[in-house]
Order: structure tokens, then sequence, then C-alpha cells
């Protein structure tokens, strides 16, 4: 599921970077430039986060019900 999430992440990080990675949203008003390849990157860091503290859990579960094969 994760590793799901990464590659998708990676993919669209890839697509904007050959479209130039920014993109123009308006909020309150104004203009804004998003640049994607950031926002995918903080995306790709928090799942990296999660996937590390979700395997460190895994290693005190008695029951190995949790452990991939």
């Amino acid at each position: 599921m994760v590793t799901g999430v990464v590659h998708q992440i990676n993919k669209v990080k890839e697509l904007y970077k050959q479209r130039g990675g920014r993109y123009h949203k308006v909020k309150d008003g104004q203009s804004i430039e998003v640049n994607i390849r950031d926002k995918a990157h903080k995306m790709l860091n928090g799942v990296m986060q999660f996937k590390y503290l979700v395997d460190a859990g895994l290693k005190f579960d008695p029951t190995g019900y949790g452990e991939l094969r």
C-alpha cells in the first residue's frame, strides 16, 4: 500500500517536472505560484515517515500478524 503511494507520487512528480513543475492558483483574489516538485517531496517525506513509524511498531507485534510476506 505505502509503496503504491510512493510510486504514484514519483509518477506525478516526473510528469510535472517535464511540464515545468509549477501551476498558478487563486487564493483570496491573488494569484499564487505553486511548485509541484516541492509539494510532492513533502508528501513523499510524510509517507516515508509514516512507513518507518509503522515498521517500528510492527517489530513489537507478538502475533506477527502485521508482518509483510
